[in-house]
């Protein structure tokens, strides 16, 4: 299976699916580490997943890091002002 991406533009959070077709060359896996760190860089919170994590008990730990990532983003940003 190809890789999947769903992705929360407006929370910077991205799903992706990291099939084993994919992600078997180590070219694979460095092109995967770059764009996952460029992600990070701007700003992105990225959870990765694949085969062994559709487990009951991986599923519940997966849909808890979407929930507070998205939680997370939701709250709004603060604004400092410096007073004399």
């Amino acid at each position: 299976m190809a890789d999947v991406m769903t992705a929360y533009p407006h929370a910077r959070v991205a799903i992706e699916y990291d099939g084993e077709e994919f992600h078997t060359s180590q070219e694979d896996r460095e092109a995967d580490a770059e764009r996952l760190s460029w992600l990070e860089r701007h700003g992105w919170t990225v959870i990765v997943i694949d085969k062994k994590s559709f487990s009951d008990d991986a599923i519940a730990i997966w849909s808890e890091q979407i929930r507070t990532a998205l939680a997370h983003a939701q709250r709004p940003p603060r604004r400092w002002y410096a007073r004399p």
